[in-house]
């Protein structure tokens, strides 16, 4: 944030690394309550108020959840509670616009069609290895402007696109601790944190995590921010008892 305004936010070391990294594509992936949403939200107010060492000003950006009720019930709490006001002339809840110029949109990533043609300047996606395919995420690039960047917040989900575009790229490059990689053509940042780390967290809201959570493998996934195998149902009995032998044929029915 600006030099003289405090706004509630003191990113913890882990967050720390993601805010000053500078490659294209940023990326945390980080357990439940472990600040990652605030964290992309917050890169995202600095880099519209004075660049962040990374854009002229004025920029533009957008904030994109997964789905509109994550966006109205999940992003924008985080917005309004660190939303930096003596910067922002008008603050709506699709759009934010800035004295100096720079906005930011608030989108959210169910029709992926309707983000065709945003050309922006850097774009935060938050809980991103939650959108289904990488289709919100490819109209963003395709918009993106010269010099721009994307970054993102995310649990796991499973071994889908985004961990196969993002993560395994980096974790196959360069090791710069045992939690943070860069990809081999130096696009790609990720740095990745637990629940624990996050010395913020309401241990209520922990608790709370932990008694929903059945199972190590969703432990894992939900508070030590681990890949896992599984997805859809989740079975509290040993893999081996719920695999069976592929049929010798299928039929897809579209």
């Amino acid at each position: 944030m600006s030099e003289g305004y405090d706004n509630g936010y003191h990113p913890h070391p882990a967050q720390l690394k993601f805010h000053k990294a500078k490659q294209m594509f940023r990326f945390m992936v980080a357990g439940r309550s472990g600040g990652k949403t605030i964290a992309g939200v917050n890169e995202g107010f600095a880099l519209a108020i004075d660049g962040a060492g990374k854009l002229e000003v004025p920029n533009h950006g957008v904030f994109i959840s997964p789905t509109n009720d994550m966006a109205v019930y999940d992003l924008l709490p985080v917005i309004e509670k660190f939303a930096p006001r003596p910067f922002i002339r008008k603050m709506t809840s699709t759009k934010i616009t800035f004295y100096n110029g720079s906005t930011i949109i608030i989108r959210s990533g169910y029709k992926p069609e309707r983000l065709r043609g945003l050309h922006k300047d850097w774009a935060f996606f938050d809980e991103i290895a939650h959108f289904e395919d990488a289709k919100a995420f490819n109209n963003i690039l395709l918009g993106l402007e010269a010099g721009g960047y994307i970054f993102g917040g995310t649990t796991p989900n499973g071994y889908n696109w985004f961990y196969y575009d993002m993560i395994e790229p980096a974790l196959l490059g360069k090791k710069i601790d045992n939690d943070t990689f860069i990809s081999k053509n130096g696009n790609i940042f990720v740095t990745k944190w637990n629940t624990y780390q996050n010395p913020y967290r309401d241990p209520e809201r922990v608790k709370q995590i932990l008694n929903r959570i059945k199972g190590e493998k969703l432990r894992r996934q939900e508070l030590y921010a681990d890949f896992v195998s599984f997805a859809g149902a989740i079975y509290d009995i040993p893999d081996e008892e719920i695999i069976a032998p592929a049929p010798k044929s299928y039929t897809d029915v579209v």
